[in-house]
């Protein structure tokens, strides 16, 4: 496949993902020695752990300056389960020590002044700098043209067939600058990174990948063949039936309501009379 079909295969794909994972925007504003910090941890780890990771960090020391002056077995407790965090933590003190010998404060901002193949190439004289590390730096904090060969993306790079397996990090990192869009590098890296963290995992979900009919090795569901329409016999003519009577509806008789009768009134008790007053007997007349 030449790098134009390439390029015209990985525009199809990103159109596709960045209707179900939204549109990656640079975040403007961003803190560069923060940038540089969680572009530390994401070796080898997903966006989620990063989070964890740097809000245990937090918890733990007061700032990245306190983490600075920290032992590496220090460091790396602070860090809590992150993968390979005691490695990261082997990594993120030098960086921290030479950008703050650079300006004489913790700031990172003065990378971004440098053209993307001088600053990276400044971040690599850091001994324990991994390339990939420095252009996810470069990328998330000044978007520059760059696409971090990280461990997730090359995974998903070769199971979509845009770059051959088993390529050394100098020789990825080629042809992903020649297949991706200068202009387009941190949407594409940004996009595919979510795809990789959400289905495009170590075991991929391909069933439920929307981009499997543009995938060399995703397991697309087959195309079904068309059915061959059978022919049915002539169907014998129907003898005529005779007319049928037309119904008539049976009108059911109403059945009679009872009558509603009032209860008998209760018989009245008679009134109770007065016992008749006695009759005071006549005085007596007096003799004459």
């Amino acid at each position: 496949m030449s790098i134009k079909e390439k390029k015209k295969r990985l525009r199809r794909i990103v159109a596709v993902l960045k209707k179900i994972y939204g549109e990656a925007v640079p975040q403007e504003g961003r803190d560069s020695v923060e940038t540089l910090a969680r572009a530390v941890l994401a070796r080898e780890s997903t966006e989620h752990a990063v989070d964890m990771a740097y809000h245990k960090l937090h918890s733990v020391l007061v700032d990245l300056n306190e983490a600075r002056v920290a032992t590496v077995p220090d460091l790396a407790r602070a860090l809590g389960q992150l993968h390979a965090a005691e490695a990261k933590a082997a990594v993120l003190k030098p960086v921290l020590e030479k950008i703050y010998l650079e300006k004489a404060y913790l700031t990172a901002a003065y990378v971004g002044e440098k053209p993307p193949a001088q600053a990276e190439a400044y971040l690599r004289e850091i001994p324990t700098m991994p390339r990939e590390t420095a252009r996810l730096f470069l990328v998330d904090c000044f978007a520059f043209p760059l696409v971090p060969p990280d461990l997730h993306m090359r995974r998903t790079w070769e199971r979509i067939g845009l770059v051959p397996p088993g390529l050394d990090e100098d020789a990825l990192c080629a042809q992903l600058d020649a297949i991706c869009p200068r202009r387009e590098a941190y949407e594409v890296y940004h996009t595919l990174r979510r795809h990789s963290d959400a289905l495009c995992t170590p075991t991929p979900k391909c069933r439920r990948c929307p981009v499997r009919n543009l995938c060399e090795t995703g397991q697309a569901p087959p195309v079904a063949a068309p059915k061959k329409k059978s022919v049915k016999p002539a169907a014998r003519p129907k003898k005529a039936k005779a007319a049928a009577k037309p119904k008539t509806k049976k009108s059911k008789p109403k059945k009679a309501r009872p009558k509603k009768t009032r209860p008998a009134a209760k018989p009245k008790r008679p009134a109770k009379r007065k016992p008749a007053a006695r009759k005071k007997p006549a005085p007596a007349r007096k003799k004459k």
